[in-house]
């Protein structure tokens, strides 16, 4: 029986640690400030944030699937501001600002993306052209020697 008693002793023991560190942590952490919580008001101004970023991210991928230069320049002036306002807007909270850092980190690797696929993409649409010149040029070869072997054919049977 001490035994027993000995292991409910131990885990009320590590059960009074644990809950007496997690109050001396949390309370420690909101005398700091750094509150791991968001208001609603952040909430909404995160998220409208990410949906303005989202938007010209679409608008991005638009303007270079038309290969309109200008509107892709002015969406990436456009971007840098946005994404400078966001980082701003979130400086303040420790947790807003790496989430903010996150997303933007994940738009950089979406654009990163978008580009190496584009890039693969117009090099195989060039590789196609080359291949389809190609095939034009024996086309043209071929009905030549077409041409050519008609006129031998013409040519032995006069003899």
């Amino acid at each position: 029986m001490s035994r027993k008693y000995l292991f409910i002793g131990l885990t009320l023991v590590l059960l009074v640690t644990m809950v007496v560190s997690f109050y001396l942590t949390a309370r420690h952490q909101v005398k700091k400030g750094d509150s791991l919580e968001f208001s609603a008001s952040d909430e909404n101004t995160f998220l409208n944030g990410m949906n303005n970023l989202d938007s010209l991210y679409n608008e991005l991928e638009k303007a270079v699937y038309k290969r309109d230069v200008n509107a892709t320049a002015q969406i990436n002036v456009l971007w840098e501001r946005s994404k400078d306002d966001f980082l701003a807007k979130h400086q303040k909270n420790q947790m807003a600002l790496q989430m903010a850092n996150e997303v933007l980190e994940n738009f950089r690797n979406r654009i990163k993306m978008m580009k190496d696929s584009y890039k693969v993409k117009s090099a195989s649409v060039m590789k196609a052209n080359e291949i389809n010149e190609a095939i034009q040029i024996e086309k043209t070869k071929n009905e030549q020697l077409k041409t050519d072997n008609v006129l031998i054919k013409e040519a032995l049977l006069k003899l």
